[in-house]
């Protein structure tokens, strides 16, 4: 989040004028602070549900595959909501991994 100084809003002067001011100043470096804020949080939400819809698509392309195409690339039917989650980060890796030179299928 953004700070704004007082040299970007137009600096504190010694005149009576200027210092009747400093509220103002306080007032527009609140709100500008808060429209970043709000900018940033916004942002942040829409980043997010762009992720979700991805794996939302994620998972539906993998439940409409076939049981010998899953075999193939090495995953079972139950696992697809388990690692569609792996993928969102939101649970630890739980299933085998092949090294990665391996050639072998893990079933």
């Amino acid at each position: 989040m953004k700070t704004y100084s007082e040299d970007a809003l137009g600096g504190k002067v010694g005149t009576r004028h200027e210092r009747g001011l400093d509220g103002l100043r306080k007032a527009m470096r609140n709100s500008l602070e808060l429209s970043d804020f709000i900018a940033d949080t916004v942002r942040a939400m829409v980043r997010r549900h762009r992720a979700r819809r991805a794996l939302r698509a994620q998972r539906r392309m993998l439940a409409e595959l076939d049981e010998r195409t899953l075999k193939d690339i090495g995953l079972h039917r139950s696992e697809i909501d388990s690692l569609v989650a792996e993928i969102e980060s939101d649970q630890p890796p739980t299933r085998r991994r092949a090294h990665k030179d391996s050639v072998a299928p893990l079933y």
